[in-house]
């Protein structure tokens, strides 16, 4: 297997776009999970700086009888998971959890990640930036505990071809309240085709590990670096056009009422007359 490994150091604030044009191919904020959310209603741990708000797992909610997880992986998204010796396997949907809305990723023990559904019709010769909203668990309390040094790593694979991208998750000082930090990821000679697998999870130094090394992650994008203010996502028009409903249940023949439309890796919310 070809490993390319490539460390990259964010400063502990937060990082924004940079002021160059920009083609986003893959955008994803969640908020169309809101349905699940607000089944025994999802908390906010970093809006409400509270390590105890609620957080269901993906496989707890339901809308219709169809999980949080089944209506992810209706997305086209997949997750991974591993888990240290000591402790019992667990399915993917019990070691990650729902927030509102946003995702929470592990527990003590156990480390988990997240797929991406398959991007297509991004130029071959794009210099490539996956960014991302991400923070660590605090762990206890809150003005004396320190914060799990979560460290992660995305991965870029074409069949035997995997590149590795490392980075280490932005945390506050000790006492500091939660807050979102934005990281940008240079996917620095990477090509991305429909076939491409990019997966975001714990890096493998802590793939397993005893510790508690949790994150949380929300506002995805994978963009193109250029010359101004991020545009529009780019779509092929005529790629094919995939709806489906607000839980997540793909819809051959949309008709009177709101769905989620996704077109060349473009995800929308729709009314459809």
């Amino acid at each position: 297997m070809k490993k390319t490994l490539l460390s990259i150091f964010f400063a502990s604030a937060c990082m924004m776009l940079s002021a160059q044009e920009a083609t986003i191919y893959f955008s994803e904020d969640f908020e169309w999970l809101e349905p699940w959310s607000s089944q025994k209603p999802a908390g906010q741990t970093i809006e409400d700086n509270n390590a105890d708000a609620t957080a269901q797992q993906l496989g707890t909610n339901k809308v219709d009888d169809v999980s949080t997880y089944e209506a992810l992986l209706a997305k086209g998204y997949q997750f991974v998971a591993t888990h240290e010796d000591s402790k019992s396997e667990r399915e993917p949907k019990a070691q990650i959890y729902l927030q509102r809305n946003y995702l929470k990723f592990g527990l003590t023990g156990y480390q988990s990640g997240i797929v991406l559904p398959s991007i297509a019709n991004v130029p071959a010769d794009a210099a490539l930036t996956l960014t991302f909203d991400v923070s660590s668990q605090r762990k206890g309390n809150k003005e004396t505990a320190k914060w799990d040094e979560t460290k992660l790593v995305v991965l870029v694979e074409n069949g035997a071809d995997v590149k590795s991208f490392e980075l280490d998750v932005p945390h506050p000082e000790t006492g500091a309240a939660y807050r979102w930090y934005t990281v940008n990821v240079p996917l620095t000679g990477a090509v991305v085709s429909a076939d491409t697998k990019i997966t975001i999870r714990n890096a493998d130094s802590q793939w397993p590990s005893s510790e508690a090394l949790r994150w949380f992650i929300d506002n995805i994008k994978l963009h193109n670096a250029g010359s101004g203010s991020v545009s529009d996502i780019a779509v092929d028009e005529n790629a094919p056009v995939e709806y489906f409903n607000l839980l997540g249940v793909r819809v051959e023949n949309p008709e009177n009422g709101i769905y989620i439309r996704r077109q060349a890796g473009k995800v929308s919310k729709v009314l459809v007359k």
